[in-house]
């Protein structure tokens, strides 16, 4: 196969990481939170059935923050301002579920958590 014959596409998914012919992570940033969304859902239903605040973290932890984070390494560096407000908005919902009362700095300190773009800055 001769490389004239390979097609050109505008993005790609390669290993969960939607990578664009630009080099800008907005494919991606749309579809981890996309993702996430959905697993708020599940968290909201949780909520709902009376599941304690640590087993809801650790939800969170497990299935909403660990998408959020995904490949976080390869787009961070590069990641404009807006997309990582896009990501912040979806970790304030996911704490505002928890913890209703407080406030996101509060939520993340009674979480014991890092904000994810600390966390993404200490990678």
């Amino acid at each position: 196969m001769s490389l004239s014959s390979l097609e050109a596409v505008k993005s790609a998914k390669v290993l969960g990481v939607t990578l664009r012919d630009d080099l800008k992570w907005n494919g991606h940033v749309s579809n981890i939170t996309a993702q996430a969304s959905q697993r708020i859902y599940l968290l909201k239903q949780l909520k709902r059935a009376g599941i304690d605040r640590v087993s809801l973290i650790q939800f969170y932890y497990a299935c909403i923050r660990s998408v959020l984070e995904y490949a976080s390494q390869a787009f961070h560096a590069s990641l404009r301002g807006y997309l990582s407000d896009q990501i912040k908005r979806i970790e304030k919902r996911a704490l505002r579920i928890v913890y209703p009362e407080l406030s996101y700095r509060e939520a993340l300190a009674n979480a014991n958590l890092m904000p994810l773009f600390e966390r993404r800055e200490n990678y």
